[in-house]
């Protein structure tokens, strides 16, 4: 999918995530209800928070299963993503609960409940990265994470009392689906304002297609195992793992065919050992073509080759040689003729 629709599908899953959270919260919410003139303070406090716990907790839940799935989409494979739910719910889980604790306590003080939802922003934000191993991910999930959990629990609060209704169903139902929205849409907007290189299949398989390079290794090929894995009968003839691109240690990029039978290109040139990426050029995989993005340096200076890397490019060719003291007094002129004096013109 590419990175617009990322940041769409991200708020919209959130949503529902989070309307999901407002059905299980009246649901708790009635279970719990009680006679305070009849029951004691403690126990009331209690259930309160035990109505928290469960709705905070079903709603990172939720947010949480949809974002990490919705990570491994360029996948595509149904058991791919299949093993990306669980941890998603339970890592949303836990974030949703810490984040409806925090909340709580510092609603019973007399606080706003913002930052109690920015708490569980960053729980469901941090999934897909700790799921990944990928520093990038864990941090632009933090930051999308903590600005749409505050900025939507600062309107929770306001919208959460307007009271649309006389059982106030609907302003807590609007409530949460703000909430869900801004959350999703502040992680997935993150993920694009804060990505540094990134590759779009232009043509062949799922043309379209677009993955972040958050990790210091990006293994291309036809294994499913993949995050862009190319298939169908037009790519039978690719390796599982096909193509190796590498971050380097200042920043750069750079790809390497995996000796394959096909051979990989580069702008239309073979790849013969590890070669230096940059912004626009294609890769050719059998039948598919790649193109890799990255953003420019400060500047606009493009990135430094390692030493290792310089060391595999190709040479220049040595300049010719300068001719020798000998070879510039016997070598002839262009018009021999040039130097003989002509004879002066007749007189009038």
């Amino acid at each position: 999918m590419s990175l617009l629709r990322l940041v769409y599908y991200s708020a919209m899953i959130s949503a529902w995530a989070a309307f999901l959270g407002w059905g299980v919260s009246e649901i708790a919410r009635s279970f719990a209800a009680v006679d305070s003139a009849t029951t004691s303070t403690t126990v009331v406090v209690l259930l309160g928070f035990l109505v928290i716990a469960v709705t905070s907790g079903t709603t990172g839940a939720a947010i949480g299963l949809g974002l990490n799935v919705l990570g491994g989409m360029a996948n595509g494979r149904w058991r791919q993503l299949a093993r990306r739910a669980l941890p998603g719910l339970l890592g949303g889980c836990i974030g949703g609960v810490a984040g409806g604790m925090v909340g709580g306590v510092m609603f019973y003080c007399g606080l706003p409940r913002a930052i109690g939802w920015m708490v569980l922003g960053l729980g469901v934000g941090v999934v897909e990265g700790v799921y990944d191993r990928s520093f990038h991910k864990i941090r632009n999930g933090l930051i999308g994470g903590a600005i749409g959990g505050l900025i939507g629990g600062l309107l929770f609060d306001w919208i959460y009392n307007l009271e649309l209704t006389a059982s106030g169903r609907s302003s807590r139902a609007a409530a949460f689906l703000v909430l869900g929205l801004l959350i999703g849409a502040a992680i997935g907007l993150a993920h694009v304002v804060f990505r540094v290189a990134w590759l779009t299949v232009v043509d062949g398989y799922r043309t379209g297609r677009q993955l972040n390079l958050t990790q210091l290794v990006t293994i291309l090929g036809r294994g499913d195992h993949l995050p862009l894995p190319f298939l169908g009968p037009a790519n039978k003839d690719l390796e599982a793992e096909y193509l190796i691109i590498r971050r380097m240690p200042d920043g750069s990029y750079s790809v390497e065919d995996n000796h394959t039978k096909l051979g990989t290109r580069l702008n239309s040139q073979p790849v013969a050992g590890p070669t230096p990426l940059k912004d626009g050029d294609i890769l050719r995989l059998g039948t598919n073509l790649v193109r890799f993005n990255e953003r420019r340096h400060c500047g606009g200076e493009a990135p430094t080759v390692p030493v290792s890397e310089a060391s595999q490019l190709p040479t220049p060719p040595p300049p010719p040689p300068i001719p020798s003291s000998a070879d510039k007094v016997f070598a002839p002129t262009a018009n021999p003729w040039s130097s003989v004096r002509k004879p002066p013109p007749p007189p009038k």
